[in-house]
């Protein structure tokens, strides 16, 4: 599943790396704590600081997240697949006074 991150705002935010996936069950959001290593990166070999800043107008295109738990997003030694659900990806301000969610997502095999 495909990640982009766009700041339209006007000011640099600062966002923790990490990425966290929740899935819906009836009409609450619980954290999905297997999808490990989903980290806000330009790709798999970088390596990220606990916080990252996004300037005005800038994109982040991370590698995708495959569907998986373990190892969810780039090396796959101990991942398996994802429950079939709706999900929605989350990610939190530095000091996590902020959140913002994805749209929902199907995740159908």
């Amino acid at each position: 599943m495909a990640i982009v991150l766009e700041n339209h705002g006007r000011e640099t935010v600062r966002l923790t790396s990490a990425i966290a996936v929740e899935q819906q069950s009836g009409e609450r959001w619980t954290a999905v704590e297997a999808a490990t290593d989903l980290l806000l990166r330009p790709d798999c070999q970088a390596t990220v600081a606990e916080c990252i800043a996004l300037a005005p107008g800038a994109a982040l295109y991370p590698p995708p997240w495959r569907g998986q738990v373990g190892e969810s997003q780039c090396a796959c030694e101990r991942c398996s697949s994802a429950p079939d659900g709706t999900y929605r990806f989350v990610v939190t301000s530095c000091g996590g006074a902020h959140r913002s969610e994805s749209d929902a997502f199907a995740l159908r095999r």
